[in-house]
């Protein structure tokens, strides 16, 4: 039982009333519990944002999170027609709020400007900084840093040397740059330049099987090999804060620009989805490796804050 903490979040005077507000997910539909554990295959707490906004919500704010029609406020975590045509239905004095928070390769129908602009919604959120549409605010994809303390990790000099690791799942995939991500990997693998972690995969002598802690795994290598399955102005996911939680530093493929400002010189940038890139890449981070593994553990210091974006938007979009 991890004590969880809660940093730099501006409370604001809200009505004594008591709330009732629901939560719908995408994936999950009318099923979703905010509440629900996750493990740590996909990400460190992946459902710790979503359970900490849920206890601030009634501790503070005095709100009761419901799953039936009970509510005064109904926040909806992406969207397809089914949501959408449901959204539409709901009274007009009811708060509703769309949350963008998966790729627009996996869900494209809530990137569609008309439906942001739509006049039914009270708030938009989005990670996207190129989207503009009325009432919209922007954050940052929500990450659980030290709030769960991890267990002591072992320096880089106790790893696999000069061998890092990736860990995503084989998919057989078109959309966005999987196919060229898988090709590359698969090229790496036969070089001996790499260990894959995830499910899909072919029988391969650098296979290691499915990650069940993508911390403990990443941390038994020298580094971490992160890339995105699309590029979009903001959205960078979990994958630079996995490899910081390890105490790796990474090269990553993605949105370079809010990684920077996110992550800073915690990882070294892939240009391309090719071999000569990787080398490029790989030549750099092992040549100011100190420099960025210095950098890796102030960030992983800082892990704390990298909730405070959701949090705070979502608070506003919510209480204000």
């Amino acid at each position: 039982d991890c004590k969880i903490f809660f940093t730099k979040i501006t409370l604001v005077e809200y009505s004594k009333k008591m709330h009732k507000i629901r939560f719908i997910n995408y994936y999950g539909k009318f099923n979703t519990n905010i509440f629900a554990k996750s493990d740590n295959s996909y990400g460190y707490y992946l459902s710790y944002p979503g359970i900490k906004l849920a206890q601030i919500l009634e501790e503070q704010y005095n709100y009761k999170v419901v799953n039936d029609e009970s509510f005064d406020t109904i926040v909806f975590i992406d969207l397809d027609e089914e949501l959408y045509n449901y959204a539409k239905k709901i009274p007009a004095n009811i708060r509703k709020i769309l949350i963008l928070a998966e790729s627009p390769i996996y869900t494209p129908f809530p990137h569609n400007i008309k439906i942001l602009a739509d006049n039914i919604w009270t708030k938009v959120i989005s990670y996207n900084r190129e989207i503009e549409c009325p009432n919209i605010y922007y954050y940052d994809i929500a990450i659980t840093g030290i709030q769960i303390p991890i267990c002591t990790l072992s320096p880089p000099q106790t790893t696999i040397q000069d061998i890092g690791c990736n860990i995503s799942s084989y998919k057989n995939d078109t959309r966005g740059y999987t196919k060229d991500r898988d090709t590359l990997l698969l090229e790496l693998l036969d070089k001996d330049m790499l260990h894959q972690f995830g499910r899909g995969w072919a029988k391969h002598k650098n296979y290691k099987g499915i990650s069940n802690n993508k911390i403990f795994d990443i941390a038994r290598y020298k580094y971490y090999f992160a890339i995105e399955n699309s590029k979009y102005s903001g959205y960078v996911t979990e994958k630079i804060a996995d490899s910081i939680l390890a105490e790796r530093p990474c090269i990553y493929f993605g949105d370079l620009e809010n990684a920077q400002r996110r992550f800073p010189n915690t990882f070294v940038p892939l240009e391309e989805l090719n071999i000569n890139s990787f080398l490029k890449a790989r030549e750099k981070l092992f040549d100011n490796y100190d420099y960025y593994y210095a950098n890796v553990l102030k960030e992983k210091q800082n892990s704390i804050h990298w909730c405070d974006s959701f949090l705070e938007n979502m608070l506003k979009a919510i209480t204000i």
